[in-house]
C-alpha cells in the first residue's frame, strides 16, 4: 500500500472513530435529557445534545466531501491513464501503417498496392480497439497484418530491430535485377576518350 493509500485509509478510520464517539454521547445526552428531574436539568442536556448532533453531522458531511473528492481524483486519473494509452496506440497504429505499407507497395503489384493499403486502415482501426494493441511485439503484429494481407512473409531483413521501418528496396525490380535508372551512368576511361572522334 502507498503511503497516500495508508493516509486516506487513516483519516477514514479516525472519522469513523469520531462519528461513532460522537454519536455514544449524543445517545448518553438524549438519556439524560428523558431523565432529567428539572426543567434546568433538560435544557443544559437539550444543549449539549444539540451541539454534539451537529458534530456528528459535520463529521458526516466531511466524509462525504472526501469521498466525492476521491471520485474526482479517481476519474482525473482515469482519463490521464486513457489519454497516455490512446497516445500509445496512436503511435503504434502509425509506426506499423508506415512500415507494411512500405512493404506493400515494393512487394505487391502496383494495380492492387491501393486497395490493400486501404485494406491496412481497416485492419489497424479493428486492431486498435484491442486493449493490448499497443503492448504486442511489434514484429508479431507485422507478420500478421502481412498474412492478413496476402503478403509471404517477411525475409529476416526485411524489417529493422524492433519492428523498424522496412529497408527501402525501391531500387530493385523484378527477379532483383535494378531497374535501369538504378545504374549510375560511369565516365569514359581515358583510352575511351582519346579513342573517340572529335
Amino acid at each position: 500500500m502507498s503511503d497516500v493509500s495508508e493516509k486516506i485509509a487513516r483519516q477514514d478510520r479516525l472519522l469513523a472513530e469520531l462519528s461513532e464517539l460522537a454519536m455514544g454521547v449524543a445517545r448518553d445526552l438524549a438519556q439524560q435529557v428523558s431523565a432529567a428531574e428539572t426543567a434546568q436539568d433538560a435544557a443544559a442536556a437539550a444543549s449539549a445534545f444539540h451541539k454534539v448532533g451537529r458534530a456528528v453531522r459535520q463529521t458526516i458531511a466531511l466524509e462525504m466531501k472526501l469521498e466525492r473528492g476521491r471520485k474526482t481524483l479517481d476519474r482525473e486519473d482515469g482519463k490521464h491513464a486513457a489519454g497516455a494509452r490512446d497516445a500509445r496506440i496512436s503511435q503504434r497504429r502509425r509506426r506499423l501503417r508506415a512500415v507494411v505499407q512500405r512493404m506493400v507497395w515494393n512487394e505487391a503489384e502496383s494495380d492492387e498496392a491501393e486497395s490493400l493499403v486501404d485494406h491496412l486502415d481497416d485492419l489497424l482501426e479493428e486492431d486498435a480497439l484491442d486493449d493490448a494493441f499497443a503492448d504486442t511485439a511489434f514484429d508479431d503484429q507485422v507478420a500478421r497484418l502481412r498474412a492478413d494481407l496476402g503478403l509471404p512473409p517477411a525475409a529476416p531483413d526485411d524489417e529493422g530491430e524492433d519492428g523498424g521501418p522496412a529497408r527501402d528496396t525501391s531500387h530493385i525490380g523484378a527477379g532483383g535485377v535494378p531497374p535501369p535508372t538504378a545504374y549510375r551512368e560511369q565516365p569514359p576511361s581515358a583510352a575511351e576518350a582519346r579513342a573517340s572522334p572529335g
